[in-house]
Parts: structure tokens; sequence; C-alpha cells
């Protein structure tokens, strides 16, 4: 069976330590990451938080801290999903 990778098409921080992240299959998502905090290189405050893109692929999410996520991490850690409507 045919299945299209999902990738992170867009990304917004919101309040430490949570994000918003749409992705290809035309889902919303409000993420919390607050499982990561014990790791090293998690964002300390919010500026550090904001620091935040998509690698080139779509298949991460990276902070200037050096801390990434892969969009299977970060879908996992969905508090909420809402179909959006993709525009043109």
């Amino acid at each position: 069976m045919d299945k299209t990778d999902i990738v992170i098409i867009n990304v917004r921080a919101l309040r430490l330590p949570r994000v918003v992240v749409e992705t290809n299959e035309s889902k919303r998502y409000v993420v919390n990451l607050s499982e990561f905090k014990s790791v090293f290189c998690f964002p300390k405050n919010q500026k550090e938080w904001e620091n935040i893109s998509i690698t080139a692929s779509g298949f991460n999410l990276t902070w200037g801290t050096r801390f990434e996520t892969g969009v299977d991490q970060v879908l996992d850690a969905a508090e909420s999903s809402e179909e959006i409507r993709m525009h043109a």
C-alpha cells in the first residue's frame, strides 16, 4: 500500500514548551514537547524557544540550541489536531 510521508510545512512557537505545526496532510496540531525538557539542549527560555525552524526535508523541527525532534515525535506529543483547508 502506497503512503505519502508526513512532512511539516509550517511551524509557530507558542509559549514554551508548545508549538503549532501544520503538515502536508492538511492538519494542524498543537503540540506539547514538555516530555523532552530533560534533554540537555532543550531550549531554556522563550527567546530560545522561538528560534525554531523546519529542516529542509520537513521531517524535523530544530532550534538554535541544536535541539531537534522528528515529525513522528512531534505528532506523538500532539494535544489536539484539526483539519485545515489548504490554499492554492
